[in-house]
């Protein structure tokens, strides 16, 4: 997400990683995105070395993408200010791991 006039945005620096904590979100959204993102952890981004860039067997990704975009929608009504890139969604076009007994 990035926003329309820096400025006036919570970051102090270009640099700065901006966390949910910098933008006032309510518990129950900040619960939300972080099972969200632990979720893709576990069943991507966690994934073996020889099953790079795949997803686990398993694995609900229409599911996640759904949650995903009810999460943007979420903080684009909160930040009317920012722009939500919903760049997860290239993530649905990755394959699925192979072999069903690789751990992940």
């Amino acid at each position: 997400m990035h926003s329309s006039s820096f400025p006036d945005s919570p970051r102090k620096e270009r640099s700065e990683l901006l966390t949910p904590a910098n933008f006032g979100f309510p518990d129950s959204v900040v619960v939300r995105l972080r099972t969200w993102l632990d979720a893709w952890t576990a069943n991507f981004a966690d994934a073996p070395s020889d099953d790079q860039h795949t997803w686990r067997r398993g694995f609900d990704v229409a599911g996640w993408l759904h949650e995903g975009d009810t999460l943007a929608d979420l903080i684009a009504e909160s930040l009317p200010d920012y722009t939500v890139e919903r760049q997860y969604r290239t993530y649905a076009a990755n394959a699925v791991r192979r072999d069903a007994d690789h751990p992940g």
